[in-house]
């Protein structure tokens, strides 16, 4: 689907620019982190915890209908694949 760049939707704007940043990011070693004792600390502080196969996002964000935001862990988890594929990477 195409918007014209004055219409795109919130969640294109920042998808291109988690794309923008997918070079380095993807470059880069990650660090070890328990991701379970992390998510809790977030949840006992009132944060907002959303998961996906590749990424756990943490925001103060209310949820809010149509926002997008329950969506972005899904996002991210298909531009992975993206990038995978087109840097030649095993997912």
């Amino acid at each position: 689907m195409r918007f014209p760049s004055s219409r795109r939707p919130d969640w294109c704007r920042l998808l291109g620019l988690l794309l923008a940043a997918a070079p380095p990011l993807l470059s880069a070693r990650a660090e070890l982190v328990d991701v379970a004792a992390a998510t809790a600390i977030a949840e006992r502080a009132g944060l907002r915890v959303l998961e996906s196969r590749r990424l756990v996002l943490v925001t103060d964000r209310p949820p809010r209908a149509g926002d997008g935001v329950a969506d972005l862990p899904r996002i991210f988890d298909e531009a992975v694949a993206v990038w995978c594929d087109h840097y030649g990477m095993d997912p």
